[in-house]
C-alpha cells in the first residue's frame, strides 16, 4: 500500500456568534462548527474533499499570520481627480459610510 503523503495548510480561526469559522488561507475552503475542534474537523474534512481527484501541489509555504493595528483618522478629506477637475470625491469618517464606499460631492457631476 502506497504511503498517505500529508501537507501542511494555512488556517484561520475566527468566532462568530455561537460558531468557530475556519477558512484555509491556501485555497478559500472554509467550514464552521460549535467547537474550535469541530470546525477544524470540518475544514480537514473540507479540504481532503477540495483535493479529492488531484494531489496537493503549488501550495505555498507556511505562512506568519500576525496582527496590526490601524488608527481610525476622523476627518474628511477632499480628493480631487486631476484628469476630471469637476469631480470631488469625500472620504467619509468611519461613522458616516461603511468602509470601501465613496460617495460624490453632491455639488458635482456623475461623470
Amino acid at each position: 500500500m502506497p504511503a498517505v503523503k500529508s501537507t501542511l495548510f494555512n488556517v484561520i480561526v475566527q468566532k462568530d456568534g455561537s460558531w468557530f469559522v475556519t477558512r484555509c488561507i491556501d485555497n478559500s475552503v472554509a467550514s464552521q462548527g460549535k467547537t474550535i475542534e469541530e470546525a477544524l474537523d470540518n475544514l480537514k474534512k473540507a479540504i481532503e474533499l477540495y483535493y479529492e481527484d488531484e494531489p496537493y501541489c503549488n501550495l505555498p509555504v507556511p505562512a506568519l499570520l500576525t496582527s496590526m493595528e490601524v488608527s481610525q483618522r476622523g476627518s474628511h478629506r477632499k480628493l480631487k481627480n486631476s484628469s476630471t477637475p469637476a469631480r470631488t470625491v469625500i472620504r467619509p469618517t468611519y461613522n458616516e459610510i461603511a468602509c470601501g464606499t465613496l460617495r460624490s460631492d453632491p455639488g458635482t457631476s456623475r461623470n
